[in-house]
């Protein structure tokens, strides 16, 4: 479980990494066009980093889900390890001294 918290804070940590770069990108893209400068080579990278933004924000999502499923399983894991532990003591070889030494 920790690491699927540590993934989801190194995701949301390059969202907003990628977020800054296409403000900056966008200002400056802004400035171009004000000058008369040309700003296409600008608004491409704005275009491939908001691609990347896209499948950041996919991954973080299936981080979530991953989360919340680990979540929503935990009585389901419990049962189990208490099914299992139930099953193991009926199942284990009695030690009774009637057991032990007795033909």
């Amino acid at each position: 479980m920790d690491f699927w918290n540590s993934e989801l804070e190194v995701a949301r940590r390059q969202i907003a990494e990628i977020e800054d770069k296409i403000a900056l990108r966008w200002q400056e893209a802004e400035q171009l066009h004000a000058r008369g400068d040309n700003a296409t080579l600008h608004m491409r990278l704005i275009a491939i980093m908001e691609e990347s933004l896209a499948r950041a924000k996919i991954y973080a999502r299936h981080i979530e889900k991953r989360i919340a499923a680990h979540r929503g399983n935990a009585g389901r894991r419990i049962a189990r390890a208490v099914l299992v532990d139930v099953l193991s003591t009926k199942h284990a070889p009695s030690m009774s001294p009637r057991s032990v030494g007795s033909p």
